[in-house]
């Protein structure tokens, strides 16, 4: 107390100013995430008003713009999944078939996965990264407004290495992080480009090009080093969105014209709620509870794998990768459908699980989970909603065999609880889920999501 009077009396003394006095625009308070702050608009930065003919002429740039970055990423993403389609017919089909007898088809499986093990090892330990799962992308992009990719070569050797060597991971995860790279450099861009527009409006067209050529001049680097000060406002954001979604969309349908698709979706049948019996709802409490302790063994193996890699070491890629490799292999020589995601999986699922016996469908779900986990913690990364929707579906299957229930019923309920117990994130469950079941199963599916999630247990 007596040094704070002191200072107060002293001539000299100054009052310390705010800290947001202090502080340059658009950087944040301690503590406070950049893009968290107020932005300025970008016609906020103009000098003067641009005339309305150069205004006219940005704006058809900035749309044409939005629209070749939807577009890019677009192609970019249907292009990814394509060619790691073709890798996969390359290895599983040419390949394993031109091998000279049926005991060396039989047992490819461990060698590709031992092969492929050590690539994605070697991979791993040269670029020094692993690529994120879909959770890490979303938390990152949340945490700081923005994502990127350290390299987009590299990520897509990452990403192709388990698709291609049949990986019980699923591509999601990959594609998540090249979208969302891809979408935050476009937003950038546009930011950039508008902001240097407005700032020389003698020569606004020019500057917006130079901008995104790397030529910025001062006052683009200005913006490029404070990307969060400004933005457009909420209906130009809204045009440019709407424009990029757009280029998304036909740059997919170009592709998909000109190449061919990159896998599909299944697409199960309604249930018939009116010839649904009182034996059926009661199994479906059955299925219910079946998903969520399905949840419960994947999230143990996830838990377990994850302790024998840290055992086996953080840094020792190689040895982790093939020791899953090799473990996927063997298991994948009794039971084949644990390889890949499961997306085609599901499909062929449709039309033979009749075929089949509800133990040899039980056995593939347990053992494709148990996949997955050994994957990525083996550093064979990927996404997980792809195998655990098919490990759901077949589940349901086996309880529909074995019981005689409503397959519909058992396959919407167990593969919701599945999902949704496993992420804790009901809402994009239902989502992801809307993609494969009718709108008239979705509320049963938004139920089993919802219950399950919000039930005790095991946690990631």
């Amino acid at each position: 107390m007596h040094n704070n009077r002191e200072n107060a009396t002293r001539p000299d003394a100054t009052r310390r100013e705010p800290d947001t006095a202090r502080r340059e625009p658009g950087t944040a308070q301690r503590g406070q995430k950049p893009h968290k702050l107020a932005r300025k608009r970008i016609m906020e930065a103009a000098d003067r008003p641009l005339r309305p003919g150069t205004l006219a002429g940005v704006i058809a740039l900035l749309l044409v713009l939005a629209f070749l970055v939807g577009a890019v990423v677009g192609i970019g993403t249907i292009g990814t999944l394509r060619l790691s389609e073709l890798l996969q017919r390359l290895l599983w089909d040419r390949l394993r078939d031109a091998l000279p007898s049926a005991l060396l088809r039989q047992i490819s499986p461990v060698a590709l996965g031992v092969v492929g093990g050590a690539l994605i090892g070697l991979a791993t330990q040269r670029f020094g990264y692993s690529l994120d799962t879909l959770g890490q992308v979303i938390a990152k992009a949340k945490a700081t407004g923005t994502y990127r990719l350290p390299s987009v070569g590299k990520s897509l050797v990452l990403f192709l290495l388990p698709i291609a060597f049949g990986g019980a991971v699923g591509p999601e995860a990959g594609v998540c992080g090249f979208v969302t790279a891809g979408v935050y450099a476009g937003i950038h861009a546009l930011r950039r480009s508008g902001l240097a527009a407005v700032r020389n409006p003698d020569h606004a067209l020019s500057a917006a090009i130079r901008s995104l050529t790397g030529a910025q001049g001062p006052v683009a680097q200005g913006a490029e080093r404070h990307p969060f000060t400004y933005a457009y406002s909420r209906p130009a954001s809204g045009v440019l969105w709407v424009v990029a979604a757009t280029g998304f969309v036909l740059g997919i349908m170009g592709f998909v014209t000109c190449f061919g698709t990159a896998g599909s979706l299944p697409r199960f049948a309604p249930i018939d709620y009116l010839r649904t019996s009182t034996r059926d709802w009661m199994w479906a409490l059955a299925a219910l509870v079946i998903g969520y302790a399905l949840a419960q063994f994947s999230l143990l193996c996830h838990a377990v794998s994850g302790t024998i890699a840290t055992a086996i070491g953080e840094q020792r890629h190689v040895t982790r990768a093939v020791i899953a490799g090799a473990f996927l292999g063997l298991l994948a020589i009794g039971l084949p459908d644990v390889l890949f995601s499961g997306q085609t999986g599901t499909v062929a699922l449709l039309g033979s699980w009749q075929r089949s016996t509800a133990l040899f469908l039980a056995l593939t779900c347990l053992a494709k989970l148990a996949a997955t986990a050994v994957c990525v913690a083996g550093g064979w990364i990927g996404g997980e909603f792809f195998p655990m929707i098919f490990c759901g579906v077949s589940a349901g299957y086996a309880l529909a065999l074995a019981t005689g229930c409503d397959p519909m019923i058992a396959v919407a309920c167990i593969t919701a609880a599945l999902v949704s117990a496993c992420t804790r994130k009901p809402v994009i469950t239902i989502v992801v889920l809307a993609l494969c079941f009718p709108p008239t199963t979705l509320p049963l599916v938004a139920m089993c999501a919802v219950l399950a999630a919000k039930a005790p247990g095991l946690r990631r």
